[in-house]
């Protein structure tokens, strides 16, 4: 823990949840905050305390996008109820097919398509594909392939592609095989020149894309994976009990799986709306697909090398007030649209290049006006909005909103304030960019908890409606990398500016 930090106790969950019940002011908290998807039971946030005492393997997978894709001939019974020739005779030609160059698709669009869920898809991938290592044997796991649609769901996407992982894991441990990597490839249906669903594309691009690394310890991230692979290994070791997924299909009984939960769905009033499927590019390792000014060329294997860190001297661990002005953050509190000229009564910090030196140095030097003038602390930093523009490094912008938080609060706190809440922040973020651009700035400003944003109504309210990445206090707390950043930037920056 970095000396420049001491001072600081860190918050324990149920610390949080006081100050949470305290914000809700009457509100029930089960009621107002406690929510579900999927059969996964959610809360507001997420500690140290709930990552999986088993740890998430984060397995290595490929995509091979290049090679010839063959039909999976059990998805073919289960759309037609019926075999080519015989169920032998089909799976036997398929296996004849199968050369080096060539993959066999085991589709879960197919089975979205349907009506099966997040945890039913998963399921059902393992289920198929253990069939074919049953009737074809081990060598084809080389040849499979998983096919998922992507959702606007955001931390459940990237929790969906970590649990393949560990069941496919699983399933190669089940068989006594020598662990290979798994293919993976997203999907969509749609073009992307369709202009309605510009919004709904770069979304599913950006999750598409999230390097694994990113999100490795991840409180949140963790927690939801680790529900997801649970879940799904349940339902899937309960289709192999009753005869495996053919079996299942001949009864019926996936069938009725899906109408069930089709019909739980139907009851529900739902909070999203229901959006085209669009095409992205395949899950990447990196984002060096997207415009190169925006991430510029990102690597963040450099920051995961340790398997884990004690995140008590991290911003993860920190009060309320190191994270954003409000305990219960985005769930109660929402960012709000604003441009800089709305600010008309509060002195606003500006800088273009987002630079933290010369904000910090810059919103230091107002308040010590401010105090001279005879203002106290918690008037004069009550006062001041830092505004900074967003058109960079995407995770990089992300532990630079943590860390001058950080910052700001040692600085104030220098100053002997009366009340905490002097050393809150409040930043305001201008977006930049264009596309896919300005929707992945966005979600940069969010996740780093600004308290305003100057971006498109339509992505806004597409966000806000679909993705619900509002329903969680700093989704992305824990992560390796990015606490490791955090602390970096820190380092960088206190000794220049005091």
């Amino acid at each position: 823990m970095l000396m420049m930090l001491e001072g600081f106790n860190t918050i324990s969950p149920q610390q949080w949840r006081q100050q949470i019940q305290f914000e809700l002011v009457g509100e029930d908290y089960n009621k107002s905050l406690l929510w579900e998807f999927c059969g996964i039971n959610l809360k507001p946030f997420y500690t140290e305390e709930d990552m999986p005492i088993r740890p998430i393997q984060y397995l290595e997978h490929q995509n091979n996008i290049s090679k010839t894709e063959l039909d999976c001939c059990i998805t073919s019974y289960a759309i037609n109820g019926k075999w080519n020739i015989s169920q032998k005779t089909d799976l036997q030609t398929l296996k004849g097919h199968l050369t080096p160059d060539t993959l066999l698709n085991i589709d879960m669009g197919v089975y979205e398509s349907a009506g099966a869920n997040m945890l039913q898809q998963l399921a059902y991938a393992m289920a198929i594909a253990d069939e074919y290592i049953r009737f074809c044997g081990k060598k084809i796991v080389k040849y499979l392939q998983f096919k998922f649609n992507s959702s606007e769901h955001y931390f459940f996407e990237l929790a969906k592609l970590q649990a393949i992982q560990n069941l496919w894991g699983m399933l190669l441990q089940e068989h006594q095989i020598p662990y290979c990597s798994v293919n993976i490839h997203t999907q969509t249906n749609l073009s992307q020149d369709v202009s309605s669903n510009d919004v709904q594309y770069y979304i599913r691009q950006i999750i598409a894309q999230v390097p694994t690394q990113a999100i490795k310890g991840a409180f949140y991230i963790e927690a939801i994976t680790r529900q997801f692979t649970d879940k799904s290994s349940d339902i899937y070791k309960l289709i192999k009990t009753n005869g495996g997924f053919i079996r299942q299909l001949q009864k019926g009984t996936i069938q009725k799986k899906i109408k069930k939960d089709q019909e739980k769905k139907a009851s529900i009033k739902p909070n999203i709306r229901k959006t085209e499927i669009i095409p992205i590019i395949p899950v990447l390792k990196t984002f060096k697909q997207l415009d190169s000014k925006t991430l510029s060329g990102l690597e963040v294997s450099t920051y995961t090398k340790e398997e884990h860190i004690n995140l008590k001297g991290h911003s993860a661990g920190f009060p309320p007030f190191l994270r954003g002005i409000s305990t219960t953050m985005y769930t109660r509190n929402l960012w709000e649209l604003k441009k800089e000229s709305d600010f008309d009564n509060m002195i606003l910090i500006a800088d273009d290049s987002f630079d933290i030196e010369k904000l910090l140095s810059r919103g230091l030097n107002e308040v010590k006006t401010l105090l001279e003038k005879g203002l106290t602390i918690e008037q004069s930093t009550e006062r001041l909005v830092f505004s900074i523009k967003l058109n960079a490094n995407h995770f990089e912008e992300l532990a630079k909103l943590r860390a001058m938080r950080v910052l700001w609060a040692k600085l104030i706190k220098e100053l002997n304030p009366k009340q905490h809440k002097a050393m809150a922040m409040k930043i305001h973020a201008e977006i930049l960019g264009e596309g896919i651009n300005k929707m992945l700035n966005t979600l940069t400003a969010i996740f780093g908890g600004v308290q305003t944003i100057n971006t498109d109504k339509e992505i806004n309210t597409y966000l806000l409606e679909n993705t619900d990445i509002h329903k969680i206090i700093d989704p992305y707390g824990g992560s390796i990398f990015i606490e490791h950043k955090v602390l970096e930037i820190i380092r960088d920056n206190y000794k220049k500016i005091v």
